[in-house]
């Protein structure tokens, strides 16, 4: 009985693992290719690592708080030139 829990403890810790590793690859690909651009006073911006992980997801984009005009609104993701 100890050996089959043992082995799902070990399961979960490796599939957390493996999820958060997945997940910082992925944001800081975001962060290196994409920018974003306010809709109220039209500001592009890369935020910061922490501040884009902790942000709202929206479909096309995320909900960040603009650093010129600090209005938290949707920002849509664009590609860097």
């Amino acid at each position: 009985m100890e050996l089959i829990a043992n082995n799902i403890i070990i399961s979960v810790i490796c599939i957390t693992t493996f999820a958060i590793i997945y997940a910082t690859i992925i944001f800081m690909t975001i962060l290196k290719h994409d920018h974003f651009i306010c809709s109220n006073c039209h500001y592009e911006f890369k935020p910061k690592y922490v501040t884009l992980v902790l942000s709202q997801n929206a479909r096309y984009g995320k909900v960040l708080k603009c650093p010129k005009c600090n209005t938290l609104c949707f920002m849509e993701e664009l590609k860097d030139k």
